[in-house]
């Protein structure tokens, strides 16, 4: 009886975030903004989706409607109105079933909102599951994809052996329609799943293997700024999107903003990891940071409880970051610091045991 109790107040309180932070940030009814271009970034952990649901013997002839899980992914995708849409945990052992399972997705969301979406899939490399990315037609057009499955990350030990993601990363570039004459807008995404939690016990350093999602942070970060070093001069958007498997107080996240780096935390360097996995450092050691959370930043997100919980606990898993050069088109005031256009959808719970989260960029 208690358990049900408190699994009825903790979905009502998800509902009741998740409205406020959605509706908090409607650009239409800002009449004094002058912007007129927008983009809705959206970040999904799909909690390994296999696409069609199996067909039961009442099933009439043809193909099977929609699963439970399925409905409240597009009733979030829908909500959100994502024109976007970065993925973690797509299904599929194979690059044609998964890439029929993503367009499963497709065609449902376009049966809801009559939308066409492109799709990008990233390659495996630990398992099944792939990043991946959905782009609305009518808004942004891919004119570049990379993955990195072969890239060997930093090591925080030059004794220990190279090592992969365990998850591909997964980068598009996008040139979003101008609108009223102005001109097309270029946009760079990357997508990434770092290792979770789970098999710690077979983690060397006994840390629920923070170090090496500690890796895989600073190998994004290197990524973002070498390539995209140019946009990033120029203010132009770079997008880190994903689910980071750590909260965000901890070493890997602090590292994916670029306040820490791994040299800070290699041997006889100034700063250690407590047992959390949160860094505890020498002096002022942080830097200025280069990727902002657009989540964690922003005072009204900030003050959900987070996008994932275990154990009765929430965290902040799932983010979305911009390079601070490029934090004026996220601003809900163009004029006005210190408040950003984001948010975390928690509703219809069948979708992921992760929050759907967003942002909105506006130029």
């Amino acid at each position: 009886m208690r358990a049900a109790l408190f699994k009825s107040l903790f979905l009502s309180l998800l509902v009741a975030s998740a409205a406020g932070a959605q509706t908090r940030t409607n650009l239409e009814n800002q009449t004094l903004d002058s912007r007129r271009n927008s983009l809705i970034i959206c970040s999904q952990n799909l909690k390994n989706y296999l696409g069609e649901s199996p067909r039961k013997p009442q099933d009439p002839p043809g193909p099977v409607g929609p699963s439970d899980k399925e409905q409240a992914l597009i009733n979030r995708f829908d909500r959100a109105a994502c024109d976007v849409i970065g993925v973690q945990e797509l299904g599929g052992m194979s690059d044609d079933i998964a890439q029929r399972n993503l367009q499963r997705l497709a065609t449902l969301l376009y049966a809801r909102t009559q939308r066409r979406f492109s799709m990008k899939i990233g390659d495996v490399n630990e398992n099944a599951q792939r990043n991946a990315f959905l782009v609305a037609d009518d808004k942004a057009h891919i004119v570049h994809v990379v993955t990195y499955r072969k890239l060997f990350l930093p090591k925080i030990d030059p004794t220990q052996k190279p090592r992969l993601f365990t998850r591909s990363p997964l980068e598009i570039q996008i040139t979003v329609d101008g609108k009223d004459g102005r001109m097309d807008k270029n946009i760079s995404l990357l997508n990434f799943h770092f290792k979770s939690k789970s098999g710690s016990k077979d983690d060397p350093a006994a840390l629920q293997w923070e170090t090496y999602r500690m890796e895989m942070s600073e190998g994004i970060r290197r990524v973002a700024e070498d390539r995209f070093k140019a946009q990033i001069q120029a203010g132009e958007p770079v997008i880190l999107l994903g689910d980071r498997n750590a909260h965000n107080d901890t070493a890997t996240a602090k590292i994916l903003e670029g306040s820490l780096t791994l040299d800070d935390f290699k041997a006889k360097s100034r700063c250690r990891l407590s047992k959390r996995g949160t860094p505890l450092c020498q002096g002022d050691t942080r830097r200025p940071i280069s990727f902002m959370s657009l989540l964690t930043y922003d005072p009204e997100t900030s003050k959900l409880p987070g996008t994932f919980v275990y154990n009765k606990v929430f965290s902040f898993l799932d983010d979305i970051l911009i390079n601070v050069s490029a934090i004026n088109f996220t601003r809900e005031d163009p004029d006005a610091e210190g408040n950003y256009m984001s948010g975390i959808i928690n509703t219809d719970v069948d979708a992921s045991d992760h929050a759907l989260v967003w942002s909105k960029l506006a130029w």
